[in-house]
């Protein structure tokens, strides 16, 4: 399991509750969700099986029908792979399934960590299309992306974070000015 890092400063809030020391269920009991940089995907379980573990406990079991129904609405890839293996699905697909079981019932806040790690372009859009739709709909993003093109559309606010200092905290930039504030410092 890992460690957590103690909090040096300052604290983080949700809807203004202080969750800097509470624990992961106390968190998400809050509606904070994370998508982590991965796959996270029970390997030996089929997709649909994956998608029933998340929902039950999400959603309760009289509304897993619909659940599942919006999953592959969201994916319709995973309605066809329904009865595979998760483990046996391609990257792209394996990051698909562990963001359903997100979005299906999006969160006040989605923590998304290396969305498009190794994945195909074409599945680059399509998540990040279904991510807009969830913002849409009223959740807060942060994503946390190497390649920016895509989280920059979605952004409101942008953070450069470098060796783990803010370079920039502000609205979001063009492209030319990302690149600016990019160069080595002192260049």
């Amino acid at each position: 399991m890992p460690s957590t890092r103690p909090t040096d400063c300052g604290r983080v809030c949700i809807d203004g509750t202080d969750i800097t020391t509470k624990k992961a269920y106390q968190v998400a009991r809050l509606g904070v969700a994370h998508a982590p940089e991965g796959r996270s995907v029970f390997g030996s379980l089929s997709v649909e099986e994956n998608l029933l573990l998340g929902f039950r406990n999400q959603l309760g079991a009289d509304q897993v029908a619909s659940a599942l129904d919006e999953a592959y609405r969201i994916f319709p890839r995973l309605g066809e792979r329904s009865g595979q293996l998760a483990g046996s699905l391609s990257g792209g697909e394996q990051r698909m399934l562990s963001l359903a079981r997100v979005l299906v019932n999006p969160p006040k806040l989605l923590i998304v960590d290396e969305l498009s790690l190794g994945l195909a372009p074409i599945i680059v859009d399509e998540v990040y299309a279904n991510l807009a739709k969830v913002k849409a709909r009223g959740t807060a993003l942060l994503v946390i992306e190497q390649h920016v093109h895509h989280a920059l559309e979605l952004a409101d606010q942008l953070v450069i974070l470098e060796r783990g200092r803010v370079r920039y905290h502000g609205p979001v930039l063009g492209v030319d000015d990302l690149s600016a504030h990019l160069l080595p410092s002192g260049g």
